[in-house]
């Protein structure tokens, strides 16, 4: 899984693990039932537009001017979360190119580029499928557009190492252990 990715390591939850794997042998049904938490935990990120940890998002620039939901335009990021069991461990991550600076905010450099823009008679902006459609005149206009650096804020819809539900995991841990 390429992308983000964070090791929880919290003593308590090896520890139960440990004890586990001495006492089951096999630790994959558990680290599915793991997996299952963070991936909840992370929907209800998305849910919310809260952090994991509690902080509330920064609304987009598009949440700001239209409505709608930061992050959730169309929903590609929030349903491409996944969780893959292997070994002695569970990964929770998603593959989508753009994951990381949501998660951990940065900075975009846009170079300079020509764009060709359609307009109606009265100058409004014409979607390139309005443009196709439409019966009437289209102005076309070619605008150039500086280099710019973008500032994206971190909204953080995977949980890290202090904000992982702690203790849904280890109470997951007790009942798998309870079957043996």
């Amino acid at each position: 899984m390429a992308g983000i990715s964070y090791t929880v390591n919290d003593a308590a939850i090896k520890e139960a693990l440990q004890a586990l794997r001495h006492k089951a042998g096999n630790l994959r049904p558990a680290l599915r039932s793991i997996g299952e938490i963070i991936i909840n935990q992370t929907d209800d990120a998305f849910a919310s537009g809260v952090s994991p940890a509690g902080e509330p998002w920064k609304p987009s620039g598009r949440v700001r001017t239209f409505g709608g939901q930061t992050l959730v335009n169309t929903a590609r990021l929030r349903n491409a979360i996944t969780k893959e069991v292997g070994g002695d461990e569970v990964q929770v991550g998603t593959s989508v190119a753009y994951a990381a600076i949501h998660q951990l905010g940065g900075y975009i450099k846009q170079k300079s580029r020509t764009q060709t823009n359609a307009h109606d008679a009265r100058g409004r902006f014409l979607s390139r499928a309005r443009e196709r459609r439409r019966k009437k005149p289209v102005v076309i206009s070619t605008a150039v557009i500086g280099a710019r650096t973008i500032r994206m804020p971190a909204r953080p819809f995977l949980p890290d190492d202090t904000s992982v539900n702690r203790d849904a995991i280890l109470a997951t841990i007790a009942r798998h252990l309870e079957l043996f």
